[in-house]
C-alpha cells in the first residue's frame, strides 16, 4: 500500500514539470523570436542602407 502511496504524487510532479517546462519553453521561443527579430531588422536595415 505504501509503494501504491508513493507512486501518485511522483506522476502529479512529473505532470506539473511538463506542464511548466512547456510554459518555458513557450516564453524563451517568443523571447528568442523577438531578439531574432530586432536583430534580422538591423541587419536588414544595413544592408538596405548601403
Amino acid at each position: 500500500m505504501a509503494y501504491g502511496r508513493n507512486l501518485a504524487p511522483q506522476r502529479r510532479g512529473r505532470s506539473q514539470d511538463g506542464s511548466n517546462r512547456k510554459v518555458l519553453n513557450g516564453v524563451s521561443n517568443a523571447v528568442l523570436g523577438e531578439i531574432l527579430g530586432k536583430v534580422l531588422s538591423k541587419v536588414l536595415g544595413k544592408v538596405l542602407e548601403q
